[in-house]
Formats: structure tokens, sequence, C-alpha cells
């Protein structure tokens, strides 16, 4: 999507989606110069994952979310294809309901 000269890209995946947690780490600590904001369930928790101004944080959190979600911002188009893509190689689905 883009509006006045930004894009905007995001994803949703069901909670019974995880993602590797390093893998999924390293992968955010490429875009380093692009805002994102995300929630994942991860083979360590739940984490929110936040990304502005060349900081990013990470915050375990103590509740389980409904699902796991990031959007990127940006000025410049990404390629969301392989972008997609990439998430899913980190993916696993957990058949057995989420604790």
């Amino acid at each position: 999507q883009q509006l006045s000269g930004w894009y905007s890209y995001g994803w949703r995946f069901k909670s019974t989606f995880y993602f590797d947690y390093q893998p999924l780490i390293a992968w955010l600590e490429q875009f380093k110069q692009i805002r994102f904001k995300a929630v994942f369930r991860t083979s360590e928790g739940f984490v929110a994952i936040n990304q502005a101004d060349d900081n990013l944080t990470i915050d375990g959190l103590a509740s389980q979310a409904a699902e796991s979600r990031i959007e990127f911002i940006t000025d410049k188009p990404l390629d969301a294809k392989k972008m997609e893509s990439q998430l899913l190689q980190m993916c696993g689905i957990n058949h057995v309901n989420p604790s």
C-alpha cells in the first residue's frame, strides 16, 4: 500500500504459526533504516519488536497474543514477495493449541 510517498507492508499469521527466534531477529536486523513494529510467537515465547530511528527494541510478552503480525513503513518500495517468502521460511506450524 502506498500513501503520500510512504509505503506500508504488513503480514498477519494465526497463533498456531511460530517463528525461530534467532533467524527472525537476524532477518529483522537487515532493516535498520526502516520503521517496523511486530508481535511474534517465537521459539522463545511471544515478543514485541519495534524498530525506529536505528533503534531495535525487543520485549518479551507475559501473555499470549492472538496472532503474529508485522508492519513495515518506508519511503522506498520493498520486495514484498521476497520478504513474505523469507518470513515463511522461518515459520513453523504448531498443530496443538498454543500455551
